[in-house]
């Protein structure tokens, strides 16, 4: 793989460390965490790891390139010359991308003010009825 075509911060990180070998293991679904260090979590379907016992340190958190950073010590052009050799030639599942529907359909009837809520509001919290109608017809 061409460094300049690799997307660094979007590789899949659970893809990715359990292709290298990292010890991982699934804590539910979407979740995963290190074998030696209970705090270190992964949630895939957000590409994101938090090691929580170091969150005052830098790197403790991210994607891919911070995960090597603060687990193997590595320097930003030592994290990515790795990333570059380990996925050369190899082909990881993209990160699905969401997707919302172009057009929303809300397919709830509006109700119609009830005469009961006017005249409360007209009756006893004298509000004028111009602006209950008002409102209520917006």
């Amino acid at each position: 793989m061409e460094k300049d075509k690799v997307d660094f911060y979007n590789i899949p990180i659970v893809d990715y460390l359990l292709s290298i070998g990292e010890p991982l293991e699934s804590v539910g679904h979407n979740y995963y965490q290190h074998k030696h260090h209970d705090s270190l979590k992964i949630n895939q379907r957000k590409n994101y790891f938090v090691w929580n016992s170091r969150s005052s340190e830098k790197n403790s958190r991210g994607g891919v390139v911070q995960y090597m950073q603060i687990m193997h010590n590595l320097s930003l052009q030592e994290t990515l010359s790795k990333l570059s050799e380990d996925l050369d030639g190899k082909v990881l599942p993209a990160i699905p991308k969401k997707s919302y529907p172009k057009k929303f359909n809300y397919k709830v009837k509006e109700a119609i003010v009830p005469i009961e809520t006017q005249r409360y509001l007209v009756a006893k919290r004298k509000i004028p009825n111009k602006i209950v109608r008002l409102f209520f017809f917006l």
